[in-house]
């Protein structure tokens, strides 16, 4: 599965988890910057677990 860092912009929208203790789970949009985990603000890495098949409502959960 695609992997990115925090800084990185989303090229597949979708459901991402970051690589931190936290497992942290975000919706991004194509074109959205990934974030620091949202839980304990590190520069983490974020693999994608299921790509969306159309643009997400909500751009965070």
């Amino acid at each position: 599965m695609p992997t990115y860092w925090t800084g990185n912009d989303c090229q597949i929208p979708g459901t991402y988890e970051s690589d931190c203790e936290c497992a942290r789970v975000i919706t991004l949009r194509k074109g959205e910057e990934f974030p620091p985990c949202v839980e304990c603000s590190q520069v983490v890495s974020w693999e994608l677990l299921a790509a969306a098949s159309e643009e997400p409502a909500r751009l965070r959960r």
